[in-house]
């Protein structure tokens, strides 16, 4: 990438190029083929009704998004790429490039600028779904070859479940965690809900097929009076 034909706002945030939302998988009530069925990765749970799914294949050494964090490290970790930018053209919803804890750069989205001096954003990251805070000597502009890849994340909440109260016991919210976050499943796409955002979560039926037998992670939710079926 050369930094020489970059100008105007492009110089300061990388591109005014627009990320594509997440492509969704198809719904299916009753599957029959391998097709039918979406593998995901749980980057991140809060409860059943709230937890985040990337596509699978991610994770696969040589997919799309391993190829775009490697291309990102090293045109980041080279000294020359690096642009001292100006803190007042940072605005809310822009994307620009992070380097967080783990010496990794992802692509974020500005949710909110938290503090103007010095410069603290609060940020999500596209692909996996965190909001973290983040300084502002750890941003970089995002440019149009790292545009290219729509959003990864995607919110999720389980299907024909509900909790046994009015809401998801602590408990449950724990033991929901444990058993699925950072782990792969084998879901089932019932349906797909817009909220007032325009953004969708997924309805899913999560299956760990990682142990000699498959267990479905609705059912056993209900089956540690976690919580109730529902429709």
């Amino acid at each position: 990438m050369n930094r020489l034909s970059i100008s105007g706002d492009d110089y300061v945030v990388g591109s005014n190029d627009p990320i594509a939302e997440p492509i969704l998988p198809k719904i299916v009530t009753c599957p029959s083929d391998s097709e039918d069925y979406f593998d995901v990765y749980v980057t991140l749970a809060a409860n059943p009704d709230n937890f985040t799914v990337t596509p699978h294949i991610n994770s696969i050494e040589g997919s799309d998004m391993a190829l775009l964090m490697d291309e990102m490290y090293t045109f980041y970790e080279t000294p020359e790429n690096i642009i001292e930018l100006n803190a007042y053209m940072i605005k809310r919803g822009q994307f620009l490039a992070a380097k967080w804890t783990d010496d990794n750069w992802y692509r974020v989205r500005v949710e909110t600028i938290v503090e103007r001096e010095p410069l603290v954003l609060m940020c999500y990251f596209i692909d996996y779904g965190d909001i973290h805070t983040i300084n502002f000597d750890k941003i970089q502009p995002l440019f149009g070859n790292f545009r290219k890849l729509p959003m990864q994340a995607i919110k999720a909440s389980l299907a024909y479940v509900t909790p046994i109260n009015s809401d998801w016991e602590v408990i449950a919210c724990h033991e929901f965690a444990k058993r699925v976050e950072q782990k792969a499943f084998v879901s089932t796409v019932t349906e797909i809900v817009i909220d007032k955002d325009n953004r969708p979560t997924l309805k899913l039926i999560l299956c760990d097929t990682s142990g000699e037998t498959d267990i479905v992670i609705n059912d056993w939710l209900v089956q540690e009076n976690y919580a109730t079926k529902k429709g």
